[in-house]
């Protein structure tokens, strides 16, 4: 029917009882999404509404709550405390009497021992006198290997038990009253520095004690006098040769003890410490073919490598190898213009941190780079180290050693 009146007119004029229905307000609209990147910070987007806005009497505990979980359920928190004091307890309590077992054991053990065996010569009080300690062993180990080894030297013992604050240990002591039997019982022990032990009126007194005569005197020299015509020092005086052969000695100490089976964690080996590879430098094997064999052929390298560690186990191939790089480095930096001293500061730097450790300790400033200033660092230790110990080999180094003549 067409109309041509107001819209409200039809309105007044429905009969009574219809209602009316707008489809279009019942029609669901398509909710708007904003981008994120478009979003204002301030306005969630749908289907969010605004933030929730708690009263200001509840603001405080939701920050507490957030922060103490626990504070939401109390009861758990305090089961939780007393099951882990209790586990603690237990745990504790365990390792005493673990402990305690251990102590009773090892007592039942000793006592056992003390009775099964008896040492060459035990006694509570040592009498007064001067004596060689020949060793240190722990209480349950009665060290009868070691007592009858010296015995068939010819070398009297007496060992005695002593209890201190890390525990219970034995001592195996060999009495001497010259100098003539201290040098005997330190070449019986195949050793040139002896730990003196001197009691007098119920105290002791340790002191350290070296042979007049040097380890592998005559392989030092002998490599010594080969290294000087090689390099062509000729200018050295005997005074000169003596601080090389007192440093030496000191970075043979250092290095390793004195012992010749000494093997470090890089498979640094022997006396000096000399690495499998620069023992391949010095006998033909370049740096390129060492490098080639790595990479291209390692079953052959690690062969090598395996063969020139065993030989560097022997004391004179050692001596050998190890000499020979201390004079290379000793005439690279005398021909830089240094003095004897400094070039010996310089080579022995070189023998432990290479010549680039070298290069930093000449600079005498630590560097900014941290991985520079920990080599700065370690090789500076290190020729400190080794310079301290000089002085007791510059004194036993007699100047039948120096002549070059020989």
């Amino acid at each position: 029917m067409a109309y041509g009146g107001h819209t409200d007119d039809i309105l007044q004029s429905r009969p009574s009882g219809i209602t009316m229905v707008n489809t279009a307000a019942q029609k669901p609209k398509r909710p708007y999404v904003q981008h994120w990147a478009n979003t204002p910070l301030d306005r969630p987007t749908w289907p969010n509404t605004q933030p929730r806005v708690l009263p200001s009497h509840k603001q405080s505990s939701q920050k507490q709550s957030r922060r103490h979980p626990s504070r939401h359920a109390p009861g758990v928190a305090k089961r939780a405390i007393a099951t882990g004091a209790l586990l603690l307890g237990l745990s504790a309590s365990g390792y005493l009497a673990h402990q305690r077992f251990s102590q009773q054991a090892a007592t039942s053990q000793c006592s056992a021992a003390q009775a099964t065996s008896a040492p060459a010569e035990t006694a509570a009080r040592i009498p007064d006198g001067e004596y060689v300690m020949a060793g240190s062993y722990n209480i349950l180990d009665n060290a009868q290997q070691e007592i009858a080894m010296l015995e068939r030297k010819g070398i009297h013992t007496v060992v005695e038990d002593i209890t201190s604050s890390t525990g219970r240990f034995r001592r195996v002591l060999a009495p001497h009253k010259s100098r003539k039997e201290l040098e005997r019982i330190l070449d019986a022990l195949d050793t040139d520095i002896g730990t003196i032990l001197s009691k007098r009126d119920g105290t002791e007194r340790i002191s350290t004690y070296k042979s007049a005569s040097l380890p592998y005197e005559g392989i030092v020299m002998k490599n010594v006098r080969a290294n000087i015509e090689r390099y062509r020092l000729d200018d050295l005086s005997e005074k000169d040769v003596g601080l090389l052969v007192a440093r030496i000695y000191s970075i043979m100490r250092h290095e390793s003890g004195f012992r010749p089976d000494s093997v470090g964690s890089n498979l640094d080996t022997g006396l000096l410490q000399v690495l499998p590879e620069t023992s391949m430098l010095l006998h033909g094997y370049g740096p390129l073919k060492i490098r080639y064999l790595e990479e291209r052929r390692p079953k052959e390298y690690r062969r090598l490598r395996r063969q020139f560690h065993q030989e560097l186990l022997s004391p004179e191939r050692n001596l050998e190898d190890g000499i020979t790089l201390i004079f290379d480095g000793f005439a690279h930096w005398r021909d830089q213009g240094y003095s004897v001293e400094r070039a010996t500061d310089l080579a022995t730097v070189e023998h432990n941190g290479g010549r680039d450790g070298a290069k930093l300790y000449e600079s005498g400033r630590a560097p900014r780079s941290w991985h520079a200033r920990r080599v700065y660092e370690k090789v500076t230790r290190y020729v400190n180290q080794v310079k301290s110990n000089v002085p007791e080999y510059t004194a036993l180094v007699s100047p039948a050693m120096l002549s070059l003549n020989e």
